[in-house]
């Protein structure tokens, strides 16, 4: 990259001649032209410069394993899944409530779902939200599932047939401790250090639960791996925009649009058993929402202040006597009857009202713990 002219705080625009706005992008055209001389338009200093390089062809060691968690590290822009609302640092919890844990277990879900469309529940920031992803044939599952980009740890989420690692007896749900007696901590260091070996044996050491297994693993050369590299590490780009008075009044209301969306899916989720009642939280979940907001900033702190505002609203109005829409329920019967709701009725729907309300509010302050528990 150097060699080639390429500077640091370089914006890539175009790759080819052609316009890119993602590094899935660049790194898809970098990937599949080892060895040919591609162009690159970048822009520096508020003028574009026009830049030839050609991306070196790395062939991999590989031990055979992914660990590709259920957190996205990326989500491709305009793309299903962006659009359906997906975002970076997303956690996938279940698929048509089925428990999620790596990322092999939502491409199977994904593909084998006979549905018209898949309820998926998300983690953000320590509250839960359901998206719906609708699809229409087999292209459209693998167009959402090739938008996702998984963040990778160090638990074993799926093995390569023949390689390795699956030879030496590592399973799905293994965690990698060491290499050489050296402990990993993140993914980034494992794969450094199985590339810079070359294939010579190493030692590795994981636990299977509270069981310890150590190995000699000879990492493998895949040549069908093989695929062109230029050598750059892209910053992420953070963009802040301004919509003023009237736009920020019409982006305001599409948000809230589609909060009461999410909304109405999570009770119908609930009430139709394709969502699990344990995603209920309550007051320690709010806290802990409301600070990871205002570690980001005051105006997310605000923005969450007011999205949660919106959905106690639309909850305040359900039909449950106590809340204000119990309230209107009995309005609307007055009508229609023509006279009051006797005062014993009323106090009896109170009573039960209330008692559902402390029921709900126990359960959720129940599963904050059982969750503040498990951390």
């Amino acid at each position: 990259a150097r060699d080639a002219g390429i500077q640091v705080k370089d914006i890539v625009t175009a790759v080819n001649g052609k316009r890119i706005s993602a590094e899935d992008e660049f790194r898809e055209v970098e990937a599949v032209n080892p060895g040919n001389e591609i162009s690159l338009t970048v822009l520096r200093d508020n003028k574009e410069v026009e830049l030839k390089v050609i991306p070196s062809r790395v062939t991999r060691w590989m031990l055979g394993i992914s660990c590709a968690t259920a957190i996205l590290d990326g989500v491709k822009n305009n793309s299903i899944a962006s659009n359906a609302g997906f975002m970076k640092g997303d956690e996938v919890l279940e698929i048509n409530s089925i428990p999620v844990t790596g990322f092999s277990d939502i491409r199977k879900l994904v593909v084998e779902s006979k549905d018209e469309s898949c309820i998926v529940t998300v983690k953000r920031n320590n509250t839960v939200n359901l998206i719906e992803i609708p699809f229409k044939d087999e292209k459209t599952k693998e167009e959402f599932l090739g938008s996702l980009t998984p963040f990778y740890g160090l638990k074993v989420d799926s093995l390569v047939e023949g390689f390795p690692a699956e030879k030496i007896g590592l399973k799905p749900g293994d965690r990698i401790v060491s290499i050489d007696e050296k402990e990993i901590k993140e993914w980034n260091t494992l794969l450094q250090m199985v590339t810079t070996g070359h294939g010579k044996p190493m030692v590795i050491e994981w636990m299977r639960g509270h069981e310890r297994f150590v190995s000699t693993i000879e990492p493998q050369k895949d040549e069908k791996s093989a695929a062109g590299r230029i050598g750059v590490k892209f910053r992420e780009k953070i963009e802040v925009k301004q919509y003023g008075l009237s736009g920020s009044c019409i982006v305001g209301t599409k948000k809230a649009i589609i909060n009461v969306q999410r909304l109405y899916l999570t009770l119908k989720g609930f009430f139709s058993n394709r969502l699990s009642t344990k995603n209920v939280g309550g007051f320690i979940l709010i806290a802990q929402a409301s600070y990871e907001s205002a570690k980001v900033g005051f105006g997310k702190l605000v923005y969450f202040l007011g999205i949660l505002s919106l959905q106690l609203a639309l909850l305040n109005i359900l039909p449950i006597p106590v809340l204000d829409g119990g309230h209107l329920l009995f309005l609307a019967i007055e009508r229609i009857k023509g006279s009051p709701v006797s005062q014993r009725t009323l106090s009896i729907a109170q009573y039960i009202g209330f008692g559902l309300i402390i029921t709900l509010v126990i359960y959720a302050t129940r599963n904050d713990i059982m969750r503040l528990l498990t951390l």
